[in-house]
């Protein structure tokens, strides 16, 4: 394959993942194209927070050029009793952003986009290649044409189809991936058995204890087949001063996919029924009222009964995950990524990770310093092991310990075969530069 600048490349989807694909393949000196679905760039905030792993954050030191801060930082987990006291520490460091930080500092960084977020440009420095967002193009499918990719798209404000042409095509369309279905031809992603109820409070109206008692700590109150986690993240425009910020928190809840309530949870004020994720602002206050009362019913500790109390735009996800398929398709020319590869229970909070990782493998990639099947192999790996990992985190609070086993087993086992061919690949390496040594000596 040939990753000489400046190749033509299309990216499908223009979310976190997309945007970090598109960053790295511009300042290679290569001609991103970037096609997005939603028909503007004022994206209001999606409601909740994110985590920042490791290789997102590897990949905001080295292409984030604004080098500002994005994120809230923990440094331990906590376990709360019925009473809201603290019962169990252990150090768990972490980085919270939002979605919307990262969408507007990326977006200032592949195509100069300025906002309230970031008000400066930090694209198109000396040797870059061209980048362009292009907003209302809905991807219908990739086909194989020469020695190129087709990929066919419709303006969904005129209504008009089109194609172009790319040397390459990243499929970042995320979780319901047009892509993905296109090439795997798959049914729709199977429920997980359980929901998380979503939301943020505002800082500002949040009591002063119940912010101290939060404050720096990733927090957890388990239930039976339950349970509440909460951390503090960004506030409007990215705001990370005390008193400006949000609380987030995700409370993981059973209800069985053929039951009224199910129904009736995922059914909006206009009688829409959602099969993934009810919006914020569309839940019917009498579901939402229920729900509160369930929380006194349990009970759950004040700080996080008052947290249900000052919610008013909660929204709800039905859970589900997908199993890692192909990343590297047609001869090598198109690459499926991030949620469109694989997807994870949010148990983990590795979605931007994964995404994160896709882009600096890629970067390397492009630069001749992986091929295309080490960096499918890097890439698949981590999706298996992180989505085994969800799994048993979600199936051992929310079914118990015997149900979560399997998985637990499965994601050691992958972590310790990982290990064991890194290890024998060095000593493979190793090996080898001896032999060349003696060959030289001799």
């Amino acid at each position: 394959m040939d990753f000489t600048p400046s190749k033509d490349i299309v990216v499908i989807g223009g979310s976190l993942c997309g945007l970090m694909h598109g960053i790295v393949l511009k300042r290679l000196g290569h001609n991103v194209h970037i096609l997005e679905q939603v028909q503007t760039s004022n994206r209001p905030a999606l409601g909740a927070g994110i985590s920042a792993g490791p290789y997102c954050q590897e990949f905001m030191a080295k292409h984030d050029r604004s080098q500002q801060p994005y994120g809230t930082t923990s440094s331990t987990a906590q376990f709360f009793n019925v009473d809201g006291v603290p019962t169990r520490h252990f150090e768990f460091p972490s980085k919270m952003a939002s979605w919307d930080v990262l969408y507007y500092r990326l977006r200032a960084n592949f195509d100069g986009l300025t906002s309230n977020h970031c008000s400066q440009s930090y694209a198109d420095e000396q040797g870059e290649g061209k980048g362009l967002y292009d907003l209302g193009k809905k991807v219908i499918n990739v086909t194989p044409a020469k020695e190129k990719l087709e990929v066919a798209f419709e303006d969904l404000a005129s209504g008009s189809k089109s194609t172009i042409h790319a040397d390459y095509v990243i499929a970042a369309d995320g979780v319901s991936s047009t892509i993905r279905q296109q090439l795997f031809h798959e049914p729709h992603r199977p429920y997980a058995g359980y929901v998380a109820w979503r939301a943020t409070v505002p800082e500002s109206e949040v009591e002063a204890d119940t912010i101290s008692l939060l404050d720096g700590h990733f927090s957890i109150f388990r239930m039976r087949k339950s349970y509440m986690c909460s951390y503090i993240v960004p506030g409007a425009n990215g705001s990370l001063q005390a008193g400006s910020r949000l609380v987030n928190y995700l409370w993981y809840y059973n209800v069985p996919e053929a039951s009224d309530e199910f129904t009736e949870i995922m059914t909006d004020s206009d009688s829409h029924k959602y099969r993934y994720t009810l919006p914020a602002g569309k839940m019917k206050s009498s579901v939402w009222e229920r729900q509160k009362a369930k929380g006194r019913d349990v009970p759950l500790p004040r700080a996080y009964q008052e947290l249900l109390d000052k919610t008013t735009q909660p929204f709800i996800t039905a859970i589900s995950d997908t199993p890692a398929r192909g990343a590297v398709m047609m001869n090598g020319r198109l690459f499926l990524v991030g949620d469109a590869h694989a997807l994870f229970r949010p148990h983990v909070g590795a979605s931007s990770n994964q995404s994160a990782l896709n882009a600096l493998q890629m970067e390397k990639l492009f630069r001749g310093e992986i091929d295309a099947e080490e960096f499918e192999a890097t890439v698949t790996a981590y999706a298996k092991q992180t989505r085994a990992l969800s799994v048993a985190i979600g199936t051992f609070f929310l079914s118990g310990w015997i149900s979560a086993m399997p998985w637990a087993l499965s994601f050691l086992g992958m972590l310790l075969k990982a290990r064991l061919v890194a290890k024998l690949s060095w000593l493979g390496t190793l090996f080898r530069g001896r032999s060349k040594k003696k060959k030289h000596q001799d």
